[in-house]
């Protein structure tokens, strides 16, 4: 059976500004620059507040797209397996407020001034997994 994954795509459109209009490419290379790429969910009863943070930015294709990575990070705890009463129970416990692979995904722009398109993944390939691949799995 094949696993399928979802894909999500979306369109930038920007306010016209006449007052110095710089083109799209030269505004998001400002923008990972800056590194104000931090949005927060307001929290509602069903879950947590979540600050969303687009990082690891970077142009690729000849300056053609810009490629990043969008992620925020969950509360979790880890137990660890006690070998010397062999029991998960009595195993030391660790608290982290981190990300995963669950809560990470990859983002491209297309930063031509007629697309402005952005893509979003639904699954994270780390350099060590899926480095210079097209697998599509």
């Amino acid at each position: 059976m094949t696993k399928q994954r979802r894909v999500v795509f979306a369109r930038i459109n920007r306010r016209n500004n006449t007052l110095g209009i710089r083109p799209f490419a030269d505004d998001m290379r400002a923008l990972a620059d800056s590194r104000l790429t931090t949005f927060v969910v307001p929290a509602t009863p069903e879950r947590p507040a979540r600050a969303w943070y687009a990082a690891d930015m970077r142009l690729a294709m000849g300056d053609d797209f810009m490629t990043g990575v969008l992620g925020y990070s969950v509360v979790d705890q880890k137990r660890y397996f006690d070998p010397d009463s062999w029991s998960w129970i009595k195993g030391a416990t660790e608290d982290s407020d981190a990300a995963s692979q669950d809560t990470v995904v990859p983002f491209a722009v297309d930063l031509r001034e007629h697309n402005r398109r952005a893509v979003i993944g639904s699954t994270f390939c780390g350099p060590s997994t899926c480095h210079g691949s097209t697998r599509a799995n």
